[in-house]
């Protein structure tokens, strides 16, 4: 049985794809219900099984996921696998791209969002900034900790010298790599990748992780609803077992929320 999501793009959240009618099927949707399925576009939602199946190794299922989609947006849930670099290592990012190549179902190489080409885009970060004295790799490092920031908000400082009192240069690769190139790349809102984030942690037994993304996805915009939506499908991308650490994980967490 298959469940058929009849949409009109043109949404906030969609805005990288030109008004039409298209139908999306995809196994999975006929475990939700109808109100549930509806918190979140149905696109963003087949990008959190793609960071979660790379995360959890489920190569066949990677192929169905790209499968359901139209060829445009093959490159967005591309991102999803290569963002998952940071979540769950180059190992599983390989493999599940390997499996999209044999398939032939990765977009064409003209299509691809290649970093050499688009450069480090500041937009509207440090407008005062003299950007033109700053070096390609300051760039990405002053876009890091923009993105860095944006996630976790009032946190962000406390939490970025913790890392640095791990190891300096620990903390210069999260802000250049993990946020400056992967995480504020195009083509995905900060929105879609938060809760990626979430769909790649929620089966690894990391809740300190997970914690952190919960709270960055809400600060970037998500719902409550949309947050624990990720969540609650833990259970059809991993394991029984997963989705009850991760249940733990949110009660605990909306009681910390309820006590602010």
């Amino acid at each position: 049985m298959c469940v058929t999501r009849r949409l009109l793009f043109g949404c906030h959240l969609c805005s990288n794809i030109s008004k039409r009618q298209i139908e999306i099927h995809h196994p999975l949707f006929v475990h939700f219900k109808e109100e549930e399925l509806g918190l979140i576009d149905p696109l963003t939602r087949i990008y959190t099984f793609v960071a979660s199946h790379t995360s959890s190794g489920n190569l066949s299922s990677i192929k169905e996921d790209f499968e359901v989609l139209p060829y445009s947006n093959r490159t967005h849930a591309l991102e999803a696998v290569l963002q998952s670099l940071v979540f769950v290592g180059l190992p599983k990012v390989l493999n599940a791209c390997a499996t999209l190549q044999q398939a032939n179902l990765l977009p064409r190489k003209e299509d691809l969002l290649v970093e050499s080409e688009i450069g480090c885009q500041l937009g509207d970060v440090m407008s005062s900034l003299d950007v033109s004295k700053l070096s390609e790799n300051d760039k990405f490092q002053v876009r890091g900790h923009d993105i860095f920031s944006k996630v976790y908000s009032s946190a962000a400082e406390k939490l970025s010298t913790r890392i640095r009192a791990f190891h300096p240069d620990l903390e210069t690769w999260v802000m250049d790599f993990g946020y400056g190139r992967i995480l504020s790349r195009p083509l995905l809102s900060l929105y879609q990748r938060e809760l990626c984030a979430i769909a790649a942690l929620a089966g690894q037994s990391v809740a300190p992780q997970l914690v952190s993304h919960l709270r960055g996805a809400l600060q970037v915009g998500a719902s409550k609803e949309q947050v624990h939506s990720v969540l609650k499908q833990t259970h059809l991308l991993f394991s029984a077992k997963a989705q009850e650490e991760v249940d733990a994980v949110w009660t605990t967490f909306e009681r910390s929320r309820a006590a602010l």
